[in-house]
């Protein structure tokens, strides 16, 4: 065998070795990846990644660079969103309920001040029971009930002039009851005069008539309830 022969067959023995090596250094480059990823699996199915404390990213989100541009618009994003207006809701309906049951001059210029900022006015009509005049409290109750039942006269003619649904009733321990029945009951001949130049179910005039306990109410319900008999018995 000569010498160049010995020379080719040795450069081709060191070629297959380079390549075989090759390959391994490929294949374990390959398998150190897929253990990566296994081991990235086990740890969160196995919940042992490091915990973050809640003011550790409090502090971290703290330190992210915002400009005035950003602040601005998160700010109004905040103020827009649904929780804040829920919040102002609450707090209108709130404010206007307390006012209904103090009823006193200023409390009259407070009731216009809302009735007339109500953001919802135009979207629901008067009678709807989620209009800001008949919606009812934590109570169960609605302002007109709650003006009546505490004989504040001015708060349940400012109510009226508002044209709310007077038919609608309230809950006095899990029972149903109008308006006109709790100002007939707490003997507020004034408000019961109101509300009596209304329309008003029969039902509702019975009921308010059996707990009449002076003569004057009954009267005037009698009176009401004639009239509504007269009216029917025409058609």
């Amino acid at each position: 065998m000569k010498t160049e022969d010995v020379d080719i067959e040795f450069q081709d023995d060191q070629s297959n070795i380079e390549n075989q090596e090759g390959h391994t250094k490929q294949k374990k480059s390959k398998w150190g990846l897929v253990r990566n990823v296994l081991r990235a699996i086990s740890l969160f199915k196995t919940h042992e990644a490091e915990p973050v404390g809640v003011d550790e990213l409090i502090s971290g989100i703290r330190q992210i660079p915002t400009d005035k541009i950003y602040q601005l618009h998160r700010s109004r994003t905040r103020e827009n969103s649904a929780y804040v207006v829920a919040l102002k809701d609450l707090r209108r309906e709130s404010t206007f309920i307390s006012c209904v049951e103090r009823g006193n001059p200023l409390d009259l210029k407070v009731m216009k001040a809302i009735m007339n900022e109500d953001p919802y006015k135009i979207l629901r009509d008067s009678t709807h029971p989620l209009a800001l005049i008949n919606k009812r409290n934590q109570n169960g109750q609605t302002p007109l009930y709650v003006a009546c039942k505490n004989g504040n006269f001015e708060a349940v003619k400012l109510i009226l002039s508002c044209n709310p649904d007077h038919r609608l009733t309230s809950l006095v321990d899990g029972e149903e009851e109008s308006s006109l029945e709790v100002a007939v009951r707490w003997r507020h001949i004034n408000i019961v005069n109101e509300l009596l130049k209304l329309e008003w179910p029969k039902k509702a005039l019975h009921k308010a008539r059996k707990i009449a306990s002076t003569a004057e109410m009954q009267k005037l319900l009698k009176k009401k309830n004639n009239k509504i008999g007269c009216r029917c018995s025409i058609y």
